[in-house]
């Protein structure tokens, strides 16, 4: 799960940070000045941006993930079967991957707006899908449950 979570959030780092990161300072300056419609027009060229950069990044892991923890992997003590475990896990990170990217700016959103709160509310309600899926389902399926227990988490937000 580790080794899987690093491939994910290099994508998420190239991608979701940067355009979060970078729309801040302005979506929060339109916030204070009360400039809605630059607000609006801030935040739509971001989820368009975002989107256009993350669904090929998304569709690319998928594409990509066999050859990738082959790659940077497969090797040492990492043999065959802990690869595809590898592989398996980053498989299973990819909905969670989509979901987080989006949700990484519409934090900074709520952030803009000093609205704290919110973002802190559906952070608990993240921990609680987690904990939930993960004791439901976990014992039956191991390490997959809990690679979508994450997964279905970075809906909501890791950060939250």
């Amino acid at each position: 799960m580790r080794y899987a979570t690093q491939v994910q959030q290099l994508v998420l780092g190239l991608v979701a940070t940067g355009i979060a990161l970078g729309a801040l300072p302005a979506l929060s300056r339109q916030a204070g000045a009360g400039d809605e419609e630059g607000f609006r027009a801030t935040l739509a060229a971001a989820l368009r941006l975002t989107t256009v950069l993350i669904v090929p990044a998304t569709v690319g892991l998928v594409a990509l993930a066999w050859p990738l923890v082959r790659v940077l992997f497969l090797r040492g003590a990492t043999g065959p079967e802990e690869a595809r475990l590898i592989t398996l896990a980053l498989l299973w990170y990819v909905p969670g991957t989509f979901f987080q990217a989006y949700d990484q700016l519409l934090i900074n959103v709520f952030y803009a707006r000093r609205n704290t709160l919110t973002p802190q509310l559906v952070g608990v309600a993240a921990v609680v899908l987690y904990i939930g899926i993960e004791l439901a389902l976990v014992g039956r399926f191991g390490m997959v449950a809990l690679v979508g227990a994450i997964s279905a988490r970075s809906g909501p937000s890791t950060r939250w």
